[in-house]
């Protein structure tokens, strides 16, 4: 069956429900996304500037050392590589600078020619010209450093300034140099590190310019290849360039990698941690959203399905019941029973079915006392018998009003008094005793025909106008009555009596009721009234006709349609001498001849 929108509530109440859901759910999602990429935004801004704040301070401290060399290529102790003058003043630079733990100058074959501190052990080996720093030193004019390592004699890792040393003339000279201790670069990671919590994977590292890690919170992974780090990683900070990148391992773990470049040094800051760890905010946002969501939806699920309960399916029912009052349908039974449960709920669903119970109750009363009208008029007009219209009448009252005990008392002209015409249900010694004198005052009978209104009594062991009656009301066992008078021009004055065992008032839909039936019985008795007058003039006139017909000195035949006698006055049978009762029914053909032979005898 084909619904129509405009006419379905709950097809509205849904598209509405749909409508509202719908943008607010579409609404989070897009705030979730949004919010989610702010987020990752905001972590991967964090953990480059944390980068970018290790780096900028080892740039710094790398930066103090090569300017350190620098400025120690400019005594000339160190150029004419005068061990004299080259160790008082390298004593006070180590006073100064605490990262280093060892200065010394080679010459241009990469000899030892000075070092300090000068004890036994603070150095070992004397030929340098095969390390990677010296070869580098060759050919340029600027500080550089060499790659980090183990010291020898401390067992520390380290990195070497370089200052490479030439002659006007552009001759080579050979270097000076310090070496730089990296433990202060690890306690500062360290440290770092320690503020995030150990299941949060986080991980730092500064890698020199050959890979190798020389600064790390976790003293064994020093000097070891930085093969643990992704090569595009390693190599875009090597490159001098910054960023982030998110890459996933063989397993599928994906990890958060934060670089930026020490320029000085052309080594690298690394900041690592999984993206479940650095993401976790966003994650936990992502999931709170999709609880709201979930949330949500279920409540606004739970919302229309009780809308639906509570109030579509109760407006349905409502509905189809709505359809059937006032016409000839029945619900089912479940119906029924599913709107009697209805009706009790004490909101507006349950007013509004008592309601429609009570309007089918009333449809279906005003459909019965039309009914019953009907065949009171039919009763009245089916027959002129008074006393049987009146019979029929009570009957309806009886069955119409839910009473035992009712009567139709009119004025007797013969007696003088009200008596009964009618009863039902009331006892024949009642009837009898039923007398009313019409000079009596405080009858109700008398006091509703005087007015022309229905008066009643709705106790009558409390009404102070029924107390000479009371006694006799007891007798019967009624507690209240009504008299309704019968208004008819042609008829002696009369009214309807009902009568109940309790106290009862009578509401106005009652009252009119009764005043149709007292219509009806007044038309009853008029009708009978008048026919009884008709009838008693007719006979009257008939008679008259009669003796005139008769006292004609000429005959007089009537016949039928089948030319038959229906009536001859006296002097036909004189002229053809046969009794009247003989000559009906006689064909008139026969009666002529016979007229005719009589009439020849005569001449």
């Amino acid at each position: 069956m084909k619904i129509s929108f405009r006419r379905d509530l709950g097809l509205q109440l849904l598209a509405f429900y749909l409508l509202f859901v719908g943008p607010v759910v579409l609404a989070t999602l897009v705030f979730d996304r949004m919010s989610a990429q702010r987020l990752q935004a905001d972590v991967k801004a964090a953990d480059l500037s944390l980068s970018r704040a290790i780096a900028q301070e080892s740039n710094t401290a790398m930066d103090s050392a090569l300017q350190a060399v620098r400025q120690l290529a400019t005594y000339p102790e160190v150029i004419q590589a005068d061990p004299a003058g080259m160790k008082p003043l390298f004593r006070t630079v180590m006073s100064v600078r605490p990262d280093v733990n060892l200065i010394y100058r080679l010459d241009s074959n990469g000899i030892m020619v000075f070092h300090y501190p000068t004890g036994p052990g603070s150095t070992i080996g004397w030929d340098f010209s095969g390390r990677g720093y010296f070869q580098r030193a060759l050919t340029t004019h600027n500080p550089l450093l060499s790659t980090g390592r183990i010291s020898p004699t401390t067992e520390q890792p380290v990195a070497t300034a370089v200052m490479p040393l030439w002659s006007s003339d552009g001759h080579f000279l050979g270097v000076v140099a310090t070496n730089i201790k990296l433990q202060a670069l690890s306690h500062t990671l360290a440290s770092i590190a320690d503020e995030h919590r150990p299941e949060e994977g986080f991980q730092v590292a500064i890698i020199d310019s050959a890979g190798q890690v020389i600064a790390n919170p976790n003293p064994p992974a020093l000097l070891a290849e930085s093969s643990r780090k992704p090569a595009e990683v390693t190599q875009d900070v090597l490159n001098g360039q910054s960023g982030n990148l998110i890459i996933s391992d063989s397993s599928g773990r994906q990890t958060l990698y934060s670089y930026v470049p020490i320029p000085s040094a052309g080594w690298g800051v690394i900041v690592d941690r999984p993206t479940a760890a650095a993401f976790a905010t966003v994650r936990a946002t992502h999931q709170g959203v999709l609880f709201i969501i979930a949330v949500f939806l279920v409540v606004g699920l739970f919302f229309w399905v009780a809308l639906s309960r509570r109030v579509i399916q109760p407006l349905e029912a409502v509905t189809a019941f709505s359809r059937t009052i006032g016409l000839d349908q029945k619900i089912g039974d479940e119906q029924r029973e599913s709107l009697d449960r209805l009706s009790q709920r004490p909101d507006q669903i349950g007013d509004l079915i008592r309601s429609l119970n009570r309007m089918e109750e009333a449809i279906e009363a005003r459909l019965q006392e039309l009914s019953t009208l009907l065949e009171i008029s039919a009763s009245v007009v089916s027959t002129l018998d008074t006393q049987t219209v009146l019979n029929r009448i009570l009957e309806h009252v009886v069955r119409l009003m839910g009473v035992q005990m009712c009567a139709i008392v009119a004025y007797d002209e013969s007696r003088g008094v009200f008596r009964a015409r009618a009863s039902r249900g009331l006892s024949q010694r009642y009837i009898e005793q039923l007398a009313i004198n019409p000079s009596e005052p405080l009858s109700v009978t008398l006091r509703a025909i005087r007015s022309g209104e229905a008066i009643q009594v709705g106790d009558t062991e409390t009404d102070a106008s029924f107390s000479v009656s009371r006694p006799r009301a007891r007798a019967e066992g009624y507690r209240s009555l009504i008299a309704v008078p019968l208004s008819a021009q042609h008829t002696p004055p009369s009214a309807l009596l009902v009568y109940r065992p309790d106290p009862h008032n009578y509401s106005q839909r009652e009252i009119t009721l009764l005043t149709n039936f007292a219509n009806q019985a007044a038309m009853a008795i008029e009708n009978a009234t008048l026919y009884a007058r008709s009838d008693m003039r007719l006979n009257e006139q008939t008679r008259r006709l009669e003796a005139l017909i008769q006292s004609l000195h000429d005959g007089l035949i009537l016949e039928d349609l089948d030319g038959r006698v229906l009536y001859a006055n006296r002097r036909i049978g004189e002229l053809i001498d046969l009794p009247p009762d003989e000559i009906s029914g006689v064909p008139v053909t026969n009666l002529m001849e016979r007229l005719v032979a009589h009439s020849a005898v005569l001449g």
